[in-house]
């Protein structure tokens, strides 16, 4: 069988990295798979992107295009907003392309159009990274209460809030008018494919709950004096890492949540600051202090699955502070290399963490909480040693890649035999 799988980018991004693992995983297992992007990282000849200086010229001005749209939406949603106006990749070329079943991933930013999704012809599978496909322009609701996509984008159910053009009705009703047929859609989460099956949008669409596929080859325990001193980090601190791009200007990454819930736990009885120090990956060191109330180790953007492996390896504990989260891909990895991870109880979270097994998950969005997880994570030597061994025996349960490729062959056949009638 041969998979295409359509994804804005190659490798840049939690969804496009997610992307790329399932089309390596594909390749292991004997498919065909191949990937179609806008926006190309590496060298694999499997990867089809625009190679010439045009064809990129002409993919970034389509992106830039995508986002003036949402400057004439004044919103509290902090989320990303896509009109999804251009696309790069037109339906006559998903339709020609040689492919069985068409696996459409994050597909926003240029990529794919609202009017060309309609247009797919191909047998199609749609992985869903977050809101988006079943919201209006926005890629996830504006908090817990936000129901719009279920109740329907009319004046009546806009946040009094929102001013200036409704970007996300006007996207809404574009998708309503175009999409006719439903697809099959794949939810990492449980909590995204809930949404999804009572979203307007697509509740007729059919739905299953696959993990997203994690190489737990690379992804596994290494010993941690030997990741520290690779990575240059103190080997007598207990280490709390936190990651994030833009981690001060990304809301929902709750960066602001991490400052307070560090702010209450370096002022417990059991904290010395001589014991502890914070890593933050994904964003080099700022020209100010970041406000943190201990030490801080910046590691940059780390993109290499190999290095971000070592650092999960070299720290003890991994901080998930994010207000709204599919399956955070951050707390899979840190897992199945043996690191617990301390995070709110919301979303999708608690699909990817066990309470008190695999890490700690606190009431959201309470930073005192937080701070109560990080104090319990170190409470107890002998409990942190099960914690690590039955984190990794979670990621083997669950991500990893024989179990998770193969129920995407599954759906991939049921597709494609399904196409037939």
């Amino acid at each position: 069988m041969k998979i295409n799988i359509l994804s804005s980018s190659e490798v840049k991004g939690g969804a496009s990295r997610a992307a790329n693992r399932l089309h390596r995983g594909l390749t292991q297992f004997g498919v065909e798979s191949s990937m179609t992007v806008r926006s190309k990282q590496t060298d694999d000849w499997r990867v089809l992107g625009p190679s010439l200086p045009l064809g990129k010229i002409y993919s970034d001005i389509l992106s830039v295009f995508e986002r003036i749209p949402a400057k004439m939406l004044k919103s509290t949603n902090d989320f990303m907003h896509s009109p999804a106006i251009t696309s790069f990749l037109k339906a006559r070329t998903i339709n020609n392309l040689e492919a069985d079943v068409i696996n459409m991933h994050w597909i926003c930013d240029g990529f794919l159009s609202v009017r060309t999704i309609g247009k797919i012809k191909k047998p199609m599978v749609w992985t869903l990274h977050d809101s988006w496909a079943f919201c209006g322009s926005e890629h996830h609701p504006n908090g817990l209460e936000d129901f719009r996509y279920r109740q329907g984008y009319t004046p009546s159910t806009r946040d009094p809030r929102e001013s200036g053009f409704d970007l996300d009705a006007w996207t809404w009703n574009r998708k309503h008018r175009n999409w006719k047929h439903p697809h099959q859609i794949i939810s990492p989460s449980n909590w995204l494919a809930n949404a999804a099956s009572n979203s307007l949008l697509m509740q007729e669409w059919p739905i299953k709950v696959i993990p997203n596929p994690l190489d737990t080859d690379t992804y596994k325990p290494v010993n941690k004096k030997f990741s520290r001193e690779y990575l240059g980090l103190p080997q007598d601190k207990k280490l709390i890492l936190f990651g994030a791009l833009n981690y001060k200007s990304n809301t929902n990454k709750g960066f602001d949540l991490l400052k307070e819930c560090l702010r209450v736990f370096t002022n417990t009885e059991t904290y010395n600051r001589d014991e502890y120090a914070g890593v933050i990956f994904g964003s080099s060191k700022p020209q100010l202090h970041v406000g943190l109330n201990l030490d801080v180790h910046f590691m940059g953007h780390l993109v290499d699955d190999y290095s971000l492996a070592m650092l999960y390896n070299a720290v003890d504990v991994v901080i998930v502070p994010s207000r709204m989260e599919n399956l955070p891909q951050t707390a899979t990895e840190a897992q199945s290399c043996g690191t617990p991870v301390v995070a709110f109880n919301t979303c999708g979270i608690p699909d990817s963490v066990v309470h008190k097994k695999t890490g700690y998950l606190a009431q959201p969005y309470d930073p005192v909480e937080l701070a109560k997880g990080i104090e319990w994570i170190f409470g107890d030597v002998d409990r942190y040693k099960q914690m690590s061994i039955d984190s990794r025996k979670r990621a083997l349960d669950l991500w990893v890649l024989e179990k998770v490729i193969p129920q995407y062959i599954e759906t991939y056949h049921e597709v494609f035999e399904l196409s037939k009638y």
